[in-house]
């Protein structure tokens, strides 16, 4: 077992050792006063110093990362006059690494950084996506200053947003309130966003809007167990203002799993040449005999305008997205999952029409827990739309 002593206390045991030399080498026969024990309480009680303090929030700091693997290979065909025309073949082998350091909390307070960073070891046709300027090799994605207590909890600074509507990395002041009982609401202010997935190129930090969003978000758990209730809305200024609420209910009847999602949304569009739009999210689930299946629908009237700009939790897929946003787009998807010993096998297959055209995706994945921190993953797409593609893709991923 390995024991961590810290410099000051190492100069605290020599400097008592003169002291401790001196009380054993004292009569047996001298008598021990308490005149100065007040003073030995004061000193006991003494707060400790501002040095010692950072001493102990250093050492309780933690440092978590992961590095990882990536190859993809595809083809893909553009839609012409005569049918479907190939077009070039695209790879690319890709690293990626990412490290996130917290410290120790100091009064209730505590900083988080944390960077991410990308290589491309070879490609085929830009086959990675560098030729876009918004894609960049690093990017620290991490850097606040939090403070948290029983009835709320403040971060400031670069940070993960998980909402409904934020699913990516924002420069946000954001809180979350505690005191509602069941309840969490998460409300703040974000200017910049920036996408971040261990299998895609980086983005840069880039502008919401002109003048950011601000977002309110929050999750009531009902008296009614396993139902769940995600009211939510954001406002940019002279751009748009979305809402919505989503409802999630998981229950067991009879050993087997069930449950469902009610999504609907409204976006109000201040931009010129922009409609106001809706989004409707229908989706029933259950457990059957090991295999979680799902079947569901999401109808996007005329399209969902700025709500996906910051990311989103409403794709079925991990890759594409069967054109689900398109305009006036109607989609059907299914999705089932199979878990056996350390792999997880997963099919998801959606169908979408919008105004008079139509496109298709179908999915397959593997993913094998080799170890507790070591993992591999496979995932093979067939999709045709405008554009017609296959493409398999590998992966390795080492946490730590």
């Amino acid at each position: 077992m390995k024991i961590k002593i810290s410099l000051i206390t190492v100069c605290m045991l020599f400097a008592s050792m003169p002291l401790m030399a001196a009380n054993t080498a004292k009569p047996s026969n001298v008598v021990k006063t308490n005149k100065t024990s007040g003073n030995a309480n004061k000193v006991q009680n003494k707060e400790p110093s501002a040095f010692a303090q950072l001493d102990g929030v250093l050492q309780n700091s933690l440092i978590s990362g992961e590095f990882s693997l990536h190859m993809q290979y595809g083809d893909k065909a553009i839609e012409g006059n005569n049918g479907f025309d190939k077009d070039d073949d695209y790879a690319f082998m890709s690293g990626f690494f990412n490290i996130l350091y917290s410290t120790g909390k100091l009064y209730d307070t505590n900083i988080n950084m944390g960077a991410s960073g990308k290589h491309a070891f070879w490609q085929i046709d830009d086959g990675f996506g560098y030729a876009d300027g918004a894609h960049t090799k690093a990017v620290i994605h991490t850097a606040n200053i939090a403070y948290s207590n029983q009835y709320f909890d403040a971060v400031f600074g670069r940070q993960k947003l998980n909402l409904v509507w934020f699913d990516s990395y924002g420069e946000a002041l954001a809180g979350t309130i505690k005191i509602i009982p069941d309840a969490t609401i998460k409300v703040g202010y974000a200017t910049r966003f920036s996408i971040l997935d261990d299998d895609k190129p980086l983005f840069k930090f880039m502008k919401i809007k002109e003048h950011g969003v601000f977002f309110a978000d929050g999750i009531y758990k009902t008296p009614l167990k396993g139902l769940f209730v995600n009211p939510y809305l954001y406002y940019s200024h002279d751009s748009s203002a979305w809402t919505g609420v989503k409802v999630d209910y998981d229950t067991v009847v009879n050993d087997f799993k069930t449950g469902g999602t009610v999504h609907a949304a409204y976006s109000k569009e201040e931009e010129d040449g922009m409609d106001n739009s809706y989004l409707l999210h229908l989706e029933g689930r259950g457990s059957f005999y090991d295999i979680d299946a799902a079947l569901g629908i999401i109808k996007a009237f005329n399209d969902v305008g700025n709500m996906k700009t910051t990311g989103e939790h409403i794709k079925p897929f991990e890759y594409g997205g069967c054109q689900v946003f398109n305009y006036d787009a109607f989609t059907v998807y299914t999705t089932a999952d199979y878990r056996f010993k350390d792999f997880l096998f997963r099919g998801v297959y959606g169908y979408t029409t919008f105004e008079e055209n139509s496109a298709h995706q179908l999915e397959i994945s593997a993913n094998y827990d080799i170890t507790k921190h070591f993992k591999a993953k496979t995932y093979i797409t067939h999709a045709r739309g405008d554009i017609e593609y296959n493409q398999v893709i590998l992966g390795a991923t080492y946490t730590f």
